[in-house]
């Protein structure tokens, strides 16, 4: 008699946390949380096809379609075939921009274009006049000869520290 009496009391504890489990899931699916599936994993390498230098450049766009007026924005890094770019509006994947910047302790202003590769930026990201800040992936897709080579050596003198990224002298 004891021994069925522990075996109901098993069954109904088994039977109380079922219940509680069906309930936790109709709230989750009430909430719409969404839920994903990982297709692919970060495995560890780097996938970037050259080195990326966090530095902080003035940056004037355009998106290739509209052709309408030079916007600003700053670089978040750099390298030879891309950079991050912050600025006040998000792009759409596979944009085409008119992309032209300084390079410090250079009189050469560098022009080229570049392919959106992603953009995001979270509602809190403002600037300091409470504008949405979105960071944006570039791909550079057109460069000439010149601007490449003058591109690779201001790169490659952040990597081997010859310049601060802010473009003083390393002491």
């Amino acid at each position: 008699m004891i021994l069925l009496a522990g075996e109901i009391i098993f069954i109904l504890v088994l039977l109380v946390i079922l219940l509680l489990l069906i309930v936790e899931d109709a709230r989750i699916r009430k909430t719409k949380i969404p839920v994903a599936a990982v297709r692919e994993y970060w495995n560890g390498l780097e996938r970037r096809q050259a080195v990326r230098i966090d530095t902080q450049l003035n940056v004037k766009y355009m998106l290739v379609k509209k052709k309408e007026r030079s916007l600003e924005g700053l670089t978040k890094d750099i390298s030879s075939s891309g950079m991050r770019l912050i600025a006040n509006e998000k792009f759409e994947k596979g944009a085409n921009l008119i992309i032209e910047f300084d390079i410090p302790n250079r009189r050469h202003k560098l022009k080229c274009e570049g392919k959106v590769v992603w953009s995001h930026g979270d509602y809190d990201d403002r600037d300091e006049d409470g504008r949405r800040i979105f960071q944006t992936g570039i791909s550079f897709s057109e460069v000439s000869k010149y601007d490449r080579s003058k591109l690779n050596e201001y790169v490659n003198s952040l990597i081997k520290g010859k310049i601060e990224p802010n473009g003083c002298a390393a002491t």
